[in-house]
């Protein structure tokens, strides 16, 4: 493999995904002043697309589609282990109002078992229309992007659009069209024109902006009561874009232990904060009144498991291969 399809280790990008993965905990789990950071927490998932995408690019067609198949068949394998994990508890928690009609088509949906979950859903399937269009050139990606007009119509405008009825299916709005592959999408374009991004010298002046703009249009929705207050906003893409090009862009030393947050333990941060912060809502919270910390506390144990689940993996590993 050339020096050209290689994937290399960005530390400021990790420490992006750090962020983006203490967002997305803030997002589900109580957290101080959540009402006035909301607009803001819903980058996070946008982020995580971006930065798939980007490291999606490699300037060799046959070494994306390699790469995005092996990102199908991991992730695959991972959305039937999580979905079963949840399939689980919500059997055990709610005296079995699951099926394994409901377990299947979360696989493909992510809207049934625990809606978190789509992000899984629609990174895979995103990936294999990817691998279709990469197939016929990388220009014809550039028409995935008015995808997210569908997402905007569905989640955050259904008020305007729809009449009023902003409660479609989960799946309608969260799903590989309308957010996984226009996402990943800006973020592989972005890495195919990154020596151009990387003279823009100003763009933590535009991360500025595009957060104005998000709670402008948030305070203009809000007043118009047309706010449905479900999915992103239409600056969503903008302030998602800006803080990839920033982060990349940065010149600030990243300390190891953030790195390592972003790199190792991101994504078991994202499938297990649901389960780990029902256990601190019901024991950790009323024993020491931490409610509004929950976030912060949910992410540390999240961790945690993580930092367990990879060392119990690092063992069976070399235990197996006979290491």
């Amino acid at each position: 493999m050339s020096e050209q399809t290689k994937k290399v280790d960005i530390p400021s990008l990790y420490a992006l995904k750090a962020l983006c993965a203490l967002f997305v905990v803030a997002i589900h789990i109580p957290v101080y002043g959540k009402d006035y950071i909301a607009p803001i927490l819903v980058v996070a998932v946008p982020c995580f697309y971006l930065i798939s995408g980007y490291f999606l690019y490699t300037g060799n067609k046959e070494a994306e589609i390699c790469r995005a198949m092996k990102w199908v068949k991991k992730i695959f394998l991972i959305s039937i282990y999580i979905n079963a994990i949840y399939f689980a508890r919500q059997w055990m928690l709610y005296e079995n109002t699951s099926s394994w009609k409901e377990l299947i088509l979360n696989i493909f949906t992510g809207d049934c078992i625990s809606p978190h979950l789509w992000f899984l859903s629609a990174m895979w399937e995103a990936l294999i229309i990817f691998i279709l269009i990469r197939f016929l050139g990388s220009k014809w990606l550039l028409l995935t992007l008015p995808l997210l007009l569908i997402n905007l119509a569905f989640g955050r405008y259904s008020l305007i659009f729809f009449q009023g009825d902003s409660s479609f299916p989960q799946y309608f709005r969260l799903n590989c069209i309308a957010v996984a592959l226009p996402y990943l999408t800006m973020g592989y374009f972005i890495s195919k024109h990154k020596h151009s991004i990387l003279n823009i010298t100003y763009s933590p002046i535009i991360t500025a902006v595009c957060i104005i703009l998000v709670y402008a249009e948030n305070t203009v929705l809000n007043h118009f009561n047309i706010n449905s207050n479900c999915s992103y906003f239409l600056s969503t893409a903008l302030l998602g874009t800006s803080m990839l090009v920033t982060t990349l862009n940065s010149r600030l030393h990243i300390p190891n232990w953030i790195t390592s947050i972003g790199k190792e333990h991101s994504a078991n941060i994202y499938y297990f904060h649901i389960l780990i912060g029902s256990i601190v809502s019901l024991y950790i919270s009323p024993i020491f009144g931490t409610d509004g910390l929950d976030t912060f506390i949910v992410y540390v144990f999240c961790i945690g498991i993580s930092i367990l689940l990879n060392l119990s993996f690092s063992f069976c590993k070399k235990r197996f291969s006979g290491r």
